[in-house]
């Protein structure tokens, strides 16, 4: 069981995070229909989202949703939405100061606004027992 030590005044923190003992989680996923899971945080884990790269690829308008999905499952946050309005690309990449903690049986989940539209995310995280 990883040791995690969570300062509940962020502040303090001066731009480093408390260590972890966890297993990093690299993925990717390219969505060509309506909605894809990219990943689902397994049982008693924590996922540490530190960073993550959306971009849409279409030959139509299009756009690209990625979102957390709760255990229910509900959108719980919206993290990226790009779009084109043409043919074309967009893409964004984000990393975060302090990551988005992601509890068990939620979801990473990619949505397109039609057929025709390619979205591709790209995750970087750390899974760490809860």
């Amino acid at each position: 069981m990883a040791i995690v030590f969570r300062e509940p005044n962020q502040v303090k923190w001066i731009g480093v995070r408390p260590g972890h003992n966890g297993e990093q989680i690299l993925e990717n996923d390219t969505a060509i229909n309506v909605l894809t899971s990219i990943y689902v945080v397994p049982a008693d884990k924590l996922l540490l989202l530190f960073a993550y790269d959306v971009s849409v690829y279409s030959g139509v308008a299009a756009t690209g949703y990625f979102y957390i999905y709760d255990d229910t499952p509900a959108i719980f946050k919206s993290l990226a939405v790009r779009s084109v309005a043409a043919a074309g690309t967009d893409s964004s990449c984000q990393g975060l100061w302090v990551p988005i903690e992601i509890p068990a049986a939620y979801s990473l989940r990619i949505i397109t606004s039609n057929a025709g539209c390619s979205i591709r995310v790209c995750i970087h995280g750390i899974l760490i027992d809860a």
